[in-house]
């Protein structure tokens, strides 16, 4: 059997075989990813899941029960919970209700599964749970951190479309004061197939740096684009052929809708992003000069003839099939236009955005006599990790911000 699209075909994961011949395969013919059963030679016997959401991953088979588990987002893209339905179909359950992110790993035969727990103020605990008779087991509870968080408010903004609400985060400093306006400090990622960056989970480092600038009275925000995770495999389609162009449209419909807030300085909004975040950051400021104040790029694409094929096709499609697009969505190629202070970011190891990409933008700021700032991490692959690396890093982000913003 095959699996055609006009597009591109979302392979998430290869089929999940019984033991009496029939198997499950995850498929979008209803323009939403969900699972099907299938009998031997391909026939189909039954759509097992439906409703406008996408199935994100198949977790398990109970076939002595004949319950099958998957996970999904829930509220949107916020809270991602843990489901069952019958092989004999009809309507699924949820098993996980409490609001957050659910990371299932499934023992054989799903008789029990480990869930990683977290949400936007909590880090993950870890609890085992036994489905034979419910009983839950806490193997490692979430980490009780020091810290007096400032807990983000989830909203839906006005896409540039008009039509399609984006979900937002939003975190104040504390003690905010409505009456007065401060600077704010966008975060996006805006890439195709990848988890949205609004939701209710725990994100590490980029949660406590979120929250170091909110202690030092940045206004921090979120939101993700109209081509995300959450939304249908047609409204995915909609960046064939020309990544960024639909992310930075939708990014520039949040700043109109921030800039009609009170309480935002309008001269001081910042935008910043690693990896297609970089990327989207230098996009931003070379597609859309003198809308934000200033930006970083942590790990920027700059040309997208030098990215992972397997990626960049899929959506592109080749730069001999099509030349424009390819130019038309360059960083490189728009650099004459950079008229806002950047800060580019790149690791000397990194194996998935090669630090080429960082120095062919250098070489044409260069050229075009542009300025910029560069912070290099010799032998630092895509994560710039390691306590020293990360601590120089953030602590440079801050005073990149403190310079440009205040």
């Amino acid at each position: 059997m095959t699996q055609t699209d006009p597009d591109w075909v979302d392979v998430h994961r290869g089929p999940y075989f019984l033991h009496d011949d029939r198997f499950i395969w995850g498929g979008e013919q209803d323009g939403w990813y969900h699972l099907y059963l299938y009998g031997r030679g391909g026939r189909l016997i039954r759509k097992l899941t439906s409703g406008n959401y996408n199935v994100l991953s198949l977790n398990g088979v109970n076939e002595k029960r004949g319950l099958v588990y998957f996970s999904h987002y829930r509220h949107g893209p916020l809270d991602t919970e843990l489901y069952r339905v019958s092989l004999r179909g009809g309507k699924s359950a949820p098993v996980t209700t409490q609001a957050g992110t659910h990371v299932i790993d499934m023992g054989p035969g799903a008789s029990a599964y480990l869930d990683v727990y977290s949400n936007v103020v909590t880090p993950p605990s870890f609890t085992l749970v036994d489905l034979n008779n419910t009983r839950h087991t806490i193997i490692q509870p979430a980490a009780r951190l020091p810290y007096r968080f400032q807990k983000p408010r989830f909203m839906r903004i006005p896409a540039a479309n008009g039509h399609t609400r984006l979900y937002a985060r939003l975190t104040f400093p504390p003690h905010f004061d409505p009456h007065k306006r401060y600077p704010v400090i966008m975060y996006q990622y805006g890439g195709p197939d990848v988890p949205p960056s609004v939701r209710d989970v725990w994100r590490g480092a980029f949660f406590l740096i979120s929250q170091r600038m909110v202690d030092r009275g940045f206004v921090m925000f979120t939101t993700d684009n109209s081509a995300a995770t959450y939304f249908s495999h047609r409204a995915q389609t909609q960046v064939k052929f020309h990544l960024g162009r639909l992310a930075l449209a939708d990014q520039l419909a949040a700043v109109k809708w921030l800039k009609r807030q009170p309480w935002v300085s309008t001269g001081r909004i910042g935008i910043w992003g690693w990896s297609f975040g970089g990327y989207m950051t230098a996009y931003a400021l070379t597609h859309a000069p003198d809308v934000w104040r200033a930006g970083i790029a942590v790990a920027p694409v700059t040309r997208w003839q030098d990215y992972d094929t397997i990626y960049t096709e899929r959506y592109m499609g080749t730069p001999q099939q099509n030349p424009a697009g390819y130019a038309e969505s360059s960083v490189v190629a728009a650099a004459r236009r950079l008229a806002d202070p950047l800060l580019l970011v790149a690791g000397t190891g990194d194996d998935n955005v090669h630090w080429q990409n960082t120095l062919q933008l250098v070489q044409a700021l260069i050229q075009a006599d542009r300025p910029y700032q560069l912070l290099i991490y010799p032998n630092k692959t895509h994560g710039i990790s390691g306590p020293a690396a990360r601590t120089d890093l953030f602590t440079s982000m801050e005073r990149f911000w403190e310079r440009n913003l205040n």
